[in-house]
């Protein structure tokens, strides 16, 4: 930009780069990140530039971005995201225009992993449950099948690959009820589902014994 003085002299003007602002702790669900950022704390800030992508290498990968107008708007959320995916984020204050910006650098998170749907658990015998589900959505590694009676406090578990969408639970005690929860673990927080009061078979009648009864007859 120029200047004019009164005088009809025009000179070069030149703006200074702005202070960078300083990256907070992010929020985040499955599907979202909301980032976080503090004004820098001197110097003149217009707003900022944020950007989300699947690459430390902006804006390579897949990016997202976002240019704020106002200085004291210090959070962008993102959404419509894959669950358990690591995004990097980066935010740039800049004053005036965006050829003036500054930075802190990047940082990284996990959104959450997706649960699993249609979720179904029933008993078979007085031993055995099965479970069912619909795989979870977006990226994970495993799923874990945590059980347990609702009278008790300990959980057994069993890993199922995420290839699989059935387990039958084996070993369990007749007539009882149980708690039953699919975990989907990856590299973002893990998601889960919950079915209670899941109750099994009665256990069998055993040692049974019926004698016949003579009876008497009269004339």
């Amino acid at each position: 930009p120029y200047y004019t003085d009164t005088n009809g002299t025009t000179f070069p003007t030149y703006i200074t780069t702005p202070n960078a602002p300083t990256l907070l702790s992010p929020s985040y669900g499955t599907t979202d990140i909301t980032v976080n950022w503090q004004k820098p704390s001197s110097g003149n800030t217009t707003g900022y530039i944020v950007y989300l992508s699947t690459s430390s290498t902006f804006p390579s990968g897949s990016t997202q971005s976002a240019t704020i107008t106002s200085a004291n708007t210090t959070s962008k959320q993102f959404t419509n995201l894959t669950p358990g995916t690591l995004y990097y984020y980066k935010v740039y204050s800049y004053y005036i225009d965006d050829a003036n910006t500054a930075t802190n650098g990047y940082s990284s998170k996990y959104t959450k992993c997706a649960a699993v749907t249609n979720f179904t658990a029933s008993a078979t015998s007085n031993t055995s449950i099965d479970v069912s589900w619909t795989g979870a959505a977006g990226n994970y590694s495993y799923y874990r099948i945590y059980y347990r009676k609702t009278s008790e406090s300990n959980s057994s578990y069993v890993d199922v690959s995420k290839s699989e969408t059935s387990k039958t639970l084996t070993g369990l005690s007749g007539g009882e009820n149980y708690y039953i929860w699919v975990y989907t673990f990856g590299s973002g927080d893990y998601n889960y589902v919950l079915k209670s009061n899941v109750e099994t078979y009665p256990n069998p009648v055993v040692n049974f014994s019926a004698e016949k009864d003579s009876g008497s007859n009269t004339n």
